[in-house]
């Protein structure tokens, strides 16, 4: 990794864990960073396992997938890392 990487003027930097987000906007200029936080975005909270709760296995109708409508075996339950990423790009990413 390059130690010369600076954001431009008024440039800015994502950084997140997946369960809390910054937006950092560089304040000088190019040769000198002074990151100001712009933006905090934090994940809905996760209930324990235990407060989620399970159901009963249901059973497969001709047409529909199996185990969530992906048919992974996955819940389709949106997770809080999804829901931030929603809440920070509301439409899909670009190069």
């Amino acid at each position: 990794m390059s130690q010369n990487l600076k954001p431009p003027y008024d440039g800015l930097v994502f950084l997140s864990d997946g369960r809390k987000a910054f937006l950092l906007k560089n304040e000088e200029d190019d040769v000198f960073s002074n990151l100001q936080v712009e933006r905090v975005i934090q994940a809905e909270e996760n209930p324990p396992t235990r407060q989620q709760g399970a159901d009963k296995p249901g059973f497969a109708a001709s047409g529909i997938p199996p185990h969530g409508p992906s048919g992974t075996g996955r819940p389709s339950a949106t997770s809080p890392q999804k829901s931030l990423m929603r809440s920070i790009s509301p439409g899909p990413l670009r190069p």
